[in-house]
This record gives C-alpha cells, structure tokens and sequence, in this order.
C-alpha cells in the first residue's frame, strides 16, 4: 500500500509537458488516494 504521496512529470525538451500524482489518505479515509494530473497548453 502506497504510504507517501507520488509525483510523476515528463518533459520535452528541457519543458515539463505533464504531471502527476497520488496523495494516499490515511486514519478514516486508508485505502483511499487523491489523484491529480496538470497537461500544459500546447500538448
């Protein structure tokens, strides 16, 4: 199980193009993960 939160990024040409990442919860909400991603404008 995922206990800390992960990002991820690819990049093209020296530019971040993408992201993203997974945020576990924890106590109350375990087994339960917040999940983002971010995509620049021109691709």
């Amino acid at each position: 199980m995922l206990e800390t939160p992960e990002f991820f990024a690819i990049e093209v040409n020296g530019v971040v193009v993408w992201g993203a990442g997974i945020e576990p919860r924890d106590d109350t909400h375990r087994g339960v993960a917040i999940v983002g991603y971010w995509l620049g404008k021109a691709h």
